[in-house]
């Protein structure tokens, strides 16, 4: 009964918008000692320190960095790399979607299109996952620097 309000496609696309709508985006916290330090991050200001920052996980590296009044400028580096909970999340994405189906198709009592659209979400995450960069990760997910007094001038 409940199965004639979903469309075939409607199932995988809902669990792909659901489970990987904003994949891409990473939040990375950073902090710096003392606080209030501005943060760049690619020549754009970012705010002050401490604070969390959304980045792009398919950059390759990330230069963030700190300026602080009275302080030596820092530079911290982010890198980007694989993520080895990709395929894991891909695989429980499809479980889901395999399951949500076979339970809303119960018309004939087999449930055989259970494992087609579990292969379908499958391939439809590990797409989407693919093109918005979920099988990557900036390291580190926590930058925390101290930062260092300039010198005093010479006499």
């Amino acid at each position: 009964m409940i199965r004639r309000y979903f469309s075939p496609i409607a199932l995988p696309l809902f669990w792909a918008l659901a489970i990987q709508g904003c994949a891409h985006p990473q939040a990375i916290r950073v902090n710096s000692i003392p606080s209030g330090a501005t943060i760049y991050c690619q020549d754009k200001n970012m705010g002050e320190t401490p604070l969390k920052i959304k980045l792009d996980r398919r950059l390759k590296s990330v230069d963030l960095g700190f300026d602080l009044t009275d302080y030596r400028p820092h530079t911290e580096k982010l890198i980007r790399k694989k993520s080895g909970s990709f395929i894991a999340r891909s695989i429980v994405f499809a479980g889901l979607s395999a399951a949500s189906f076979w339970i809303l198709d119960d018309s004939d009592g087999k449930n055989k299109h259970a494992a087609i659209w579990g292969g379908i979400s499958l391939a439809t995450n590990l797409t989407i996952g693919l093109f918005q960069g979920d099988q990557y990760r900036l390291e580190p997910a926590r930058v925390e620097v101290t930062l260092h007094p300039e010198a005093p001038p010479s006499k």
